[in-house]
């Protein structure tokens, strides 16, 4: 393992309160036991509320925004004509559609290698640095997927944090 702080490799050695952990030789880190769960939380000032309500408009937006969106554009196409019994459908469909693709952002974190994207070509000669290497590829493809993503990402987010404010409160 590597060390977070200075990036040399670390070593399993104890640690001050008795237990054997990753400790870096070059800089120290690691020598301290991490925090007990038990540590105070730090004080949460305006800033925390403000990007809370942030968090939750976006969040109404994006879950809102889509379905409305479809809704609208459907009737005024003509595809749609406003029924209990089609709404009940689409309803339905926007549902479970909303839980799969929360699901998937809150399982795949997408990481790519913000260096190699291969944006601007390569070198001409192709022989030295081909212009769309396969990896090129796949960190443009991941960059899209994170992209795509990043929305239901923002509500998973929120609504994690809703779950911990909650369980906290009922403390």
């Amino acid at each position: 393992m590597k060390c977070p702080v200075c990036n040399a490799e670390t070593q399993m050695q104890s640690r001050s309160d008795g237990t054997e952990g990753p400790v870096c030789p070059e800089c120290g880190w690691g020598r301290e036991a991490p925090s007990a769960p038990g540590r105070p939380e730090p004080s949460r000032g305006i800033g925390f509320y403000l990007r809370y309500g942030l968090m939750w408009v976006l969040t109404v937006v994006v879950v809102g925004g889509p379905y409305f969106g479809i809704r609208y554009f459907l009737v005024e196409m003509g595809e749609f004509v406003e029924t209990e019994d089609a709404l009940a459908k689409l309803n339905l469909h926007y549902g479970w559609i909303l839980l799969a693709y929360l699901g998937l952002c809150w399982a795949v974190t997408p990481e790519y290698d913000r260096s190699n994207l291969g944006i601007f070509g390569g070198h001409p000669d192709s022989r030295y640095n081909p212009a769309w290497t396969p990896e090129q590829h796949a960190n443009r493809f991941m960059r899209t997927l994170s992209g795509l993503l990043m929305p239901g990402k923002i509500v998973v987010a929120t609504v994690a944090t809703t779950w911990r404010l909650v369980r906290k409160v009922k403390s």
